[in-house]
């Protein structure tokens, strides 16, 4: 997944997820951090145009399932 597309949203933003992460990270599963992840990167995109929006929602479709395999094979 290539992360060098910059959120609109977060731009100038930092505190924003430096507040939510410890609080969503407090009791939820790896898959449950996950899915928020990806629900978020999904807002995000819907904010992008043209073909960024598409690539972006292209690299959003990974189910959880995929990104653990992914994870393992680089291990």
């Amino acid at each position: 997944m290539n992360w060098s597309f910059t959120p609109r949203v977060m731009a100038g933003k930092p505190w924003l997820l430096l507040t939510a992460l410890p609080l969503a990270m407090g009791g939820c599963s790896p898959q449950q951090l996950y899915y928020t992840g990806q629900a978020w990167r999904q807002s995000v995109c819907r904010e992008a145009i043209g073909d960024e929006r598409r690539r972006c929602e292209t690299e959003n479709q990974k189910t959880y399932n995929e990104y653990q395999r992914e994870k393992d094979t680089v291990k």
